[in-house]
């Protein structure tokens, strides 16, 4: 018998946290990971799946583990915070 894979619920919300956190639109992220604009959509919407390519340019983008993207039991307050933190750390190098 097969085995059925779980889709990870949070992960349309997290992608969208994502892309706010970065400032960004539909259309750039879709430019970010090749794609178009149609298909990020989905992924926010959660029709459809990103590739684990496209999942590793959200990651390194939002500067978090992919594994924070698609564990549901790290929750949307901490997955923001984990977003958060990394735009932190970026700055005070900068400074």
């Amino acid at each position: 018998m097969g085995h059925v894979r779980r889709k990870p619920k949070l992960l349309p919300n997290k992608l969208v946290l994502i892309r706010e956190h970065l400032g960004i639109v539909l259309v750039d992220m879709a430019r970010k990971l090749e794609a178009g604009s149609g298909r990020v959509s989905n992924y926010e919407n959660g029709n459809s799946e990103p590739t684990l390519m496209e999942l590793l340019v959200y990651a390194r983008s939002g500067k978090v583990e992919l594994e924070s993207i698609v564990d549901d039991e790290i929750s949307l307050d901490s997955f923001r915070k984990l977003l958060g933190k990394q735009n932190r750390r970026t700055s005070s190098r900068t400074s």
